[in-house]
């Protein structure tokens, strides 16, 4: 196999059950040993793609691809991948150590090489010594590094997690979450994650794809997803952001745009941000801008938009003051914890500067 090849591909994967479209054409490629998250809403498809990706479902066209072999038509049990499920599916009459050996005692394996397997891998979920505890005696956070242990016992080609901590309580589930990122990155399998939840994506994938009606609409790191997203869906779905639509009114060297926005007092500023699809000077465009990009100015300040806090909300060492502007559209400014900002006040919002730049889209249904 070439080493600039991809180790595992998506190729064209469309799905469709009756008339629903579930996913479309979805194309992806992953480094070996690289860790893949695939974020979305629920119907977004991510379930359908791991489920074609695992052989429990059968693409209408489109093929998967590892290390080189096509295992579109395989069975789940011929592709050599490992499977965290959303609710584990442990034995729960059995012990931590009869679950981990399990897939291994199917191949026929010894049982000294058994042992020496099974006591590794709870080793590395730092599990060692739990092997003759059952599954009823030991925590949520524990099943599922018990999981991911059986999961990688038969060192699987790929591995496939499937919502693996959502059953988990918010403390419980970042511990974990950062304990199997550190035990997937040290046996440096290629993974997939499947996901609702952007931190525990951001946290656990080297890159995220973010998939939205069987549609890929983008793939790439956390951080590109976030300061440059390529679509409204995207800039919406992950992080915080605000909409201000308005009129296209000219392009700037840069890859700039400018947004005429009605102040709703009878003017109008213009903001920049950058452009993402295809826009056209006096079209309808919309500016979303990260909490972050925006402050809050003295009421009436050139170039401001007007408006009145409704909704301040306190958040630790930060804190969210939620304007409505005058023009009726409602946007979310980041604040001072400290900052003598209430409910009711007559402020205006302007850009930050120096910060995080704003996105322009066209609107598609105006």
């Amino acid at each position: 196999m070439n080493d600039d090849a991809p180790y595992l591909e998506l190729r064209g994967l469309y799905k469709r059950f009756g008339e629903v479209e579930v996913l479309r054409d979805l194309s992806l490629e992953l480094a070996e040993g690289e860790i893949l998250a695939l974020l979305g809403p629920s119907g977004s498809g991510k379930t359908t793609a791991l489920r074609l990706l695992a052989g429990f479902e059968t693409p209408d066209r489109g093929a998967v691809v590892v290390g080189g072999d096509e295992v579109t038509a395989l069975a789940p049990a011929a592709r050599g991948f490992g499977m965290v499920f959303q609710h584990y599916a442990l034995f729960p009459h059995m012990t931590v150590y009869q679950n981990v050996a399990f897939g291994l005692e199917s191949r026929g394996q010894d049982r000294r090489t058994i042992a020496r397997r099974v006591d590794a891998m709870l080793e590395l979920v730092d599990l060692g010594g739990f092997g003759a505890r059952r599954v009823s005696e030991i925590s949520g956070g524990q099943q599922q590094r018990v999981a991911l242990a059986r999961a990688l016992a038969p060192e699987p080609r790929v591995l496939l997690l499937d919502e693996p901590l959502s059953n988990l309580d918010p403390a419980l589930r970042e511990r974990t979450r950062r304990e199997l990122r550190e035990a997937v990155r040290e046996v440096g399998i290629t993974t997939v994650l499947v996901t609702h939840e952007q931190e525990e994506a951001f946290h656990v994938g080297e890159r995220v794809a973010v998939l939205h009606r069987g549609r890929l609409e983008q793939v790439g790191r956390p951080e590109e997803l976030y300061a440059l997203p390529e679509s409204r869906f995207v800039a919406t779905f992950v992080g915080r952001a605000s909409g201000l639509k308005g009129t296209l009114a000219s392009f700037h060297d840069g890859g700039l745009a400018a947004v005429e926005i009605a102040t709703g007092t009878g003017g109008s500023v213009r903001w920049r941000g950058r452009r993402a699809g295809e826009l056209a000077a006096g079209r309808p465009a919309e500016l979303v801008a990260r909490p972050e990009s925006l402050r809050l100015a003295d009421a009436g300040g050139p170039g401001t938009l007007p408006g009145q806090v409704v909704e301040r909300r306190f958040t630790g060492a930060l804190a969210y003051a939620t304007v409505r502007l005058e023009n009726a559209a409602e946007i979310e400014v980041l604040i001072d914890a400290g900052a003598g900002v209430d409910a009711g006040d007559p402020v205006s919002v302007e850009p930050r500067a120096g910060a995080l730049p704003f996105s322009v889209f066209p609107v598609e249904d105006e």
